[in-house]
């Protein structure tokens, strides 16, 4: 079966019912979960299919989180905790760009003026 479908069927076993289907680039990967108001994207993932199938998955609305690996290429030891290392660098690199986000949202702010309204 394709690493990706796994992944989707592991998804839909943790409760995340969605249309989306991962593209596996290793990025962050935000999506719509049925059930969900329309619009929103609650559902979020990273898969990477370069090395060892693995990748991790969750819903902000209810903060669940999970994570997968291929079964079929059973990572050792060492490729477990690179995997994890892959899987925390990702999460900084998305914890960074939100606080650039952040503090380019705070100058914009700051350097608003208010708006004429008559």
């Amino acid at each position: 079966m394709n690493p990706v479908y796994e992944f989707l069927d592991a998804m839909r076993s943790a409760g995340i019912d969605t249309d989306y289907v991962p593209q596996g680039t290793g990025h962050i990967e935000r999506f719509h979960i049925n059930g969900d108001k329309a619009g929103k994207k609650n559902g979020w993932c990273i898969l990477f299919l370069d090395w060892h199938s693995v990748g991790t998955f969750g819903n902000w609305k209810t903060g669940h989180r999970h994570v997968w690996f291929d079964k079929r290429n059973k990572p050792t030891t060492q490729d477990r905790i690179n995997i994890q290392n892959r899987i925390k660098s990702g999460q900084q690199k998305r914890d960074y760009e939100y606080k650039q986000a952040q503090l380019k949202a705070g100058i914009v702010w700051r350097n608003a003026t208010e708006a004429n309204v008559s």
